[in-house]
């Protein structure tokens, strides 16, 4: 005769259910801020070179990054990097 399987008690349940909600907000976190990276980096390395070699940004180049570091301050819109990339753009 097969055993009876066990019930889990409905607090382990409840923790389990809690713990994977958890970990898949930690990973949609971590997704974010990653893509927001991405959209940024290239635009603020470029930014960091035009200032430091003191040259003109064209205006095709300004619209490209401010569109990218927009984008990823859409995606992240605490992050002080975007802002301070945005600053630097309207500044050259």
């Amino acid at each position: 005769m097969p055993e009876a399987r066990q019930q889990r008690p409905p607090l382990v349940i409840v923790f389990t259910v809690a713990l994977a909600l958890l970990l898949v907000w930690a990973a949609w976190i971590a997704a974010r801020n990653g893509l927001s990276d991405l959209y940024a980096r290239p635009a603020i390395d470029y930014l960091e070179e035009k200032r430091l070699d003191a040259y003109a940004v064209s205006p095709a180049d300004w619209q490209a990054i401010e569109n990218s570091v927009a984008q990823a301050n859409k995606m992240m819109p605490r992050n002080p990097q975007y802002l301070e990339a945005l600053g630097l753009l309207h500044q050259l």
